[in-house]
């Protein structure tokens, strides 16, 4: 399934902060390969929308892990390994998320051990919609307000300051 140590990704198109099931699950041997059509509307897709972001973030995660965004440094991981920071704080990835359309957001606190979540959606334009979570760029982007809110002191509350910092530190 698309739900790993660092990563819990799965369609929430009924917008309610919870997996919609069945969740995408591997074929054989660990492989994903699910039908895509871009031209079709996204929600004939939705199955291979889900691997594509859980790729990425897992991706950006171990890329993050290599340059020192570890267990102790507080990345999004399920289970530490003893290793610091502390654990059950996955990152939750709501693709095709039912709750807006024509952009993303990330959500959570920013203390190790908190929820982060990322919520993707479709765009009403072009025709066929464009589907946010084959975006790379704005995966990345999202992740990235988990990783400097974790690391950068003074990116809460919500001064116009404050917001623009955590924008451009996600940039």
């Amino acid at each position: 399934e698309t739900m790993g140590n660092n990563v819990d990704a799965h369609l929430d198109r009924d917008a309610d902060n919870q997996p919609d099931l069945p969740r995408p699950t591997a074929v054989t041997n660990r492989v994903f390969d699910f039908p895509l059509d871009l031209a079709e509307e996204p929600d004939t897709y939705g199955d291979a929308a889900v691997v594509q972001l859980f790729y990425w973030n897992n991706w950006v995660h171990d890329r993050l892990y290599q340059l020192g965004f570890d267990e102790a440094a507080g990345n999004f991981q399920t289970d530490n390994f003893g290793l610091g920071g502390v654990g059950g704080d996955p990152m939750l990835l709501d693709c095709q998320d039912g709750s807006g359309t024509n952009n993303a957001n990330w959500n959570g606190e920013h203390a190790d051990g908190t929820d982060s979540r990322v919520q993707m959606y479709v765009f009403d334009r072009p025709v066929p919609h464009r589907d946010g979570d084959f975006d790379g760029d704005m995966a990345y982007h999202e992740y990235a307000h988990g990783l400097a809110h974790r690391l950068v002191p003074g990116l809460t509350g919500f001064t116009d300051t404050g917001r623009c910092l955590g924008e451009g530190c996600s940039d």
